[in-house]
């Protein structure tokens, strides 16, 4: 029996090893994961003999291997019978191949990023009035939190995750909101990205969208990146160039382009009520007020006291905001009708998103 376990648990701690690694090259490696087909199930006797043993033993290891297959966490599937674990419809996300391109989430969350966690008990103090990016970077208080990440080796690696994300939850995004009403006064009722990276949901609204004219406003940096991928000359998202109309580098807290409408994906959750508050002024200034003019925040909607249909994972997304800026969290929608009216807007509706984690927030000019 010792040496079953002891077999056991060097096969485990390998296996556990490689999950854990940051680079992904050596992940597919261990696992033996295709990258390019999910025709061809990888042979991995070995663990599947471990699998073997755990459910015999009934042993409580943490995390133990069987918790990775179906009918636990689905991550892979196993077939006892022939020692063969295949990919589960779970992890087949996470392959390079997959057009939601979800694995690119993998080189950031686990690595560089959770590095800024272990600063975040230094910024939980009332009396500390930096956040865990501001600690662990040396900066002072009022350092802009992009301003910080846009000096970060892995910065590009952070705007493919965002992208991904966006072209991931696109679809339900394009479906389950009328957008097609801001494309009926054509260029004067464009709508403007703001925090857009890339280009990649712009440029997915405008093809979704016939006559919708779109402009993106991002830091300088991404926005030469949003510029290369619409305007260049093999640019990926050149097949909407004629209804783009310009790419802004700015900062949202210093200046606001003009527009008739506006969207913002996932950014006022990185700032407490008083920053969020002085963005939505910032928009709300720069808003050319047209019948039908609006600005759409695409962000989770918490449930009073709780976390609503998305449970821990949105209050999870509390702790994550945290970390890039004080006071970061996500929000009821008593909370967000509260910021809404403090800077000069209504909330005309809250529209939820087939297989998105956000909600859309209509806000109108109050």
């Amino acid at each position: 029996m010792d040496e079953t376990l002891r077999k056991l648990n060097a096969t485990l701690s390998e296996t556990l090893q490689a999950l854990q690694t940051k680079n992904h090259d050596e992940l597919a490696a261990s696992l033996k994961i295709s990258q390019d087909t999910d025709d061809l199930p990888p042979q991995l006797p070995e663990l599947s003999e471990s699998v073997k043993l755990l459910n015999e033993l009934q042993l409580t290891l943490t995390p133990p291997l069987y918790t990775l297959v179906d009918g636990f966490f689905g991550i892979f599937t196993l077939d006892i019978t022939s020692s063969t674990f295949a990919n589960s419809p779970a992890s087949t996300l996470l392959t390079r191949f997959h057009w939601t391109q979800w694995y690119r989430w993998v080189s950031v969350y686990p690595g560089p990023f959770y590095e800024l966690f272990t600063h975040l008990p230094s910024a939980l103090p009332e009396s500390e009035s930096r956040s865990a990016l501001q600690i662990a970077r040396g900066a002072v208080a009022d350092t802009p939190t992009y301003a910080l990440l846009g000096k970060e080796p892995w910065y590009a690696d952070l705007q493919g995750m965002m992208a991904a994300g966006a072209t991931a939850q696109a679809p339900g995004m394009l479906k389950d909101y009328d957008w097609g009403d801001m494309a009926k006064g054509g260029r004067d009722s464009a709508v403007c990205d703001l925090g857009g990276g890339d280009g990649t949901f712009m440029a997915a609204l405008l093809g979704a969208n016939e006559g919708m004219y779109g402009a993106v406003m991002e830091l300088e940096r991404m926005a030469n990146v949003a510029k290369e991928k619409i305007f260049g000359e093999n640019g990926r998202l050149a097949g909407v160039k004629e209804r783009m109309i310009d790419i802004h580098a700015g900062d949202f807290f210093n200046e606001v382009p003009s527009y008739s409408n506006y969207v913002i994906r996932w950014t006022l959750h990185n700032w407490g009520d008083v920053d969020a508050e002085k963005i939505l002024k910032k928009i709300r200034g720069a808003l050319i007020n047209r019948e039908g003019s609006r600005l759409c925040i695409v962000e989770s909607v918490l449930a009073d006291g709780g976390g609503g249909r998305l449970g821990r994972p949105a209050l999870y997304g509390s702790i994550v905001m945290a970390v890039g800026g004080k006071g970061g969290m996500e929000r009821t929608e008593k909370q967000w009708k509260a910021l809404a009216e403090h800077a000069g807007w209504m909330v005309a509706g809250i529209y939820g998103l087939r297989n998105c984690i956000p909600s859309i927030i209509d806000l109108r000019p109050a």
